[in-house]
């Protein structure tokens, strides 16, 4: 039996050292009649995180490494990692070491009473209000929108089966996000309560603008209910223009009607700009582009 665990990473080098010393202690102690792989994944780092990497493998046969041409997104560089794996059992987790590597037995332990999919879900969400209330919004609107039942609060922390993993293998999407994909996928899954600690160290590489981008391709990968609503508005807001027009032939003559309009013209926006990314994300797919491009791997077989 093999297990694989993926670690992609963006300029993490304050945290990799803590990282390795208490990943590899748990996996050598739980699983210590496993063949195992960690194979991190470098999503182009500026600092010389690629490099205590090579290190690691100085000394340690189970370390594998993959640094990408630039940096291409965390859901980009868990799409290396998967594609570049061939545990029996598979984990996923973050370097940052919110995602606690003591975690894993118990997720483990749980998927070994026959599940195909055992993801972490966040205890105790250790992070800023803001981030905090961001993501219970997230969550609740993701929920509400998708056609997929996606548990709240999921953290980077999954394991899973080989079936599991031959099945991601297989999607081409471009935009990709992970909690929503496992569940499209199907299979036996469930959720282990975890503890989300603080980042060890450093600061988070996800900006606003990169969670809003985030949100936008999760709740357009996965519905097309923005699609109907927009239609269904479109409805209203003729039934009420229809309404005022009459109203203004008759010699009506209101601020409302200056509101309205305003409204009007907010929502016929956004309408556009909906549909839009639906049209964008048709458009990136069409190109057919590679999700990343590799340019070094270390520490895996030649075929």
């Amino acid at each position: 039996m093999k297990l694989s665990v993926i670690v992609p990473l963006l300029n993490e080098s304050e945290n990799l050292p803590e990282l390795y010393k208490r990943l590899t202690s748990v996996i050598t102690k739980e699983f210590s009649d496993f063949d195992r792989e960690i194979v991190f994944i470098d999503d182009g780092s500026s600092d010389n995180s690629y490099s205590i990497i090579e290190g690691f493998q100085t000394n340690d046969s189970c370390i594998k490494s993959i640094q990408l041409s630039r940096n291409f997104g965390h859901h980009n560089a868990v799409a290396a990692g998967i594609d570049n794996v061939d545990g029996d059992f598979i984990v996923v987790m973050d370097a940052d070491l919110q995602d606690r590597p003591e975690d894993i037995p118990p997720l483990y332990k749980k998927l070994s009473e026959g599940f195909d999919v055992v993801y972490g879900v966040k205890e105790h969400n250790n992070t800023t209000l803001f981030k905090t209330i961001a993501s219970k919004i997230f969550w609740w609107l993701l929920g509400k929108i998708s056609e997929q039942e996606i548990n709240a609060n999921q953290s980077s922390l999954r394991i899973f089966t080989k079936p599991v993993l031959k099945a991601l293998q297989k999607i081409k999407e471009s935009n990709r996000f992970y909690a929503a994909l496992f569940c499209w996928v199907g299979f036996k899954q469930t959720s282990v309560k975890v503890e989300h600690d603080k980042r060890h160290q450093g600061s988070s590489k996800y900006s606003f603008l990169k969670l809003f981008t985030l949100a936008i391709n999760a709740i357009i990968g996965f519905s097309n209910k923005p699609l109907y609503f927009i239609f269904l508005s479109g409805i209203f807001i003729l039934f009420l223009s229809l309404m005022f027009f009459f109203l203004l032939l008759s010699g009506f003559n209101n601020p409302l009607l200056s509101l309205f309009s305003l409204i009007t013209g907010g929502l016929i926006l956004v309408s556009l700009g909906t549909v839009g990314i639906y049209v964008e994300r048709l458009f990136q797919q069409s190109l057919n582009r590679p999700l990343y491009i590799i340019k070094k791997k270390s520490g895996f077989d030649v075929p």
